[in-house]
């Protein structure tokens, strides 16, 4: 049975950060790599999870003035991460998960099942990262695999991203407070080392980002709103229902989508909590 270290990505989000980590309990070895937050309410959550927590200072009394300087920042504690996981040789797999992204276990479990599979093929085995929700750059290749699409991806899909021991001892931890270094010059340095990046197209994972709306974005907050950032999740296979949310069971996203659209994504995560929506 493989092993995964689960790193989920916080930083003064209580709402997003409690409702999506909600669906990971169960789970062994999730930990929570917390960006030096100050909100109380994540404060007292950190206390008292049984999450396994790393208090992350590695930001403080940097000034964070622009959407580039908060990607730095991004990229500091992933680096961290990266290297916590080349150093636990116990773990096979390191999943990279902001606190605005909704995983469920079995989801969790499914992608995990098709790396493992990967791995041992002869024509996939080259495989070293997998995102369990990809955005742009798709490249052209297109593999039917275990009655899924699945296609090479270039960049982003960052938010939600398998890697391999394997891939990581040979390509090593290139996240840095450089420009691009958010995630860019990780997976070039993967492609460089001889393994791919994947997407699993069709059917998606179901998997959802709640990081939308209004100052839905950690980095790029109210002065700029790129196309990731302005709503949930959409198909990506043109040949089926590409466009189209990807719907997470039990999960009311129309409902979370109306809220986030106006109150923003952490605001939308509170009501949605507050209501006794089935999580």
């Amino acid at each position: 049975m493989a092993r995964v270290l689960v790193a989920i990505i916080s930083r003064d989000r209580p709402n997003l950060l409690k409702l999506t980590s909600k669906y990971m309990f169960g789970m062994t070895d999730v930990w929570i790599y917390d960006d030096d937050s100050t909100h109380p309410e994540v404060l007292d959550y950190l206390e008292g999870t049984c999450c396994e927590v790393v208090h992350f200072t590695g930001n403080r009394g940097i000034e964070c003035r622009t959407y580039q300087d908060r990607a730095m920042r991004c990229a500091r504690i992933r680096a961290k991460i990266f290297d916590d996981f080349l150093e636990k040789d116990e773990f096979d797999y390191l999943l990279l998960k902001d606190d605005d992204v909704l995983i469920p276990s079995a989801s969790f479990r499914e992608a995990v099942d098709d790396f493992e599979f990967f791995r041992n093929t002869d024509y996939m085995c080259d495989v070293g990262a997998l995102t369990l929700h990809g955005l742009q750059t798709h490249l052209g290749n297109i593999m039917d695999v275990r009655g899924g699409v699945f296609r090479d991806l270039e960049i982003t899909g960052e938010a939600n991203v398998l890697f391999s021991r394997e891939a990581a001892l040979v390509t090593g931890n290139h996240f840095a407070a450089v420009k691009g270094g958010f995630a860019d010059t990780q997976f070039s340095a993967l492609r460089q080392g001889g393994f791919r990046y994947v997407d699993r197209v069709w059917p998606p994972y179901q998997i959802q980002h709640l990081g939308f709306g209004p100052q839905g974005s950690i980095i790029h907050g109210a002065e700029r709103s790129p196309s990731w950032n302005q709503g949930p999740y959409t198909c990506t296979y043109h040949r089926m229902n590409r466009g189209k949310p990807v719907q997470v069971p039990d999960f009311d996203l129309s409902t979370f989508h109306q809220n986030a659209a106006t109150l923003g994504g952490e605001a939308a995560a509170g009501v949605y909590s507050r209501k006794g929506k089935p999580i």
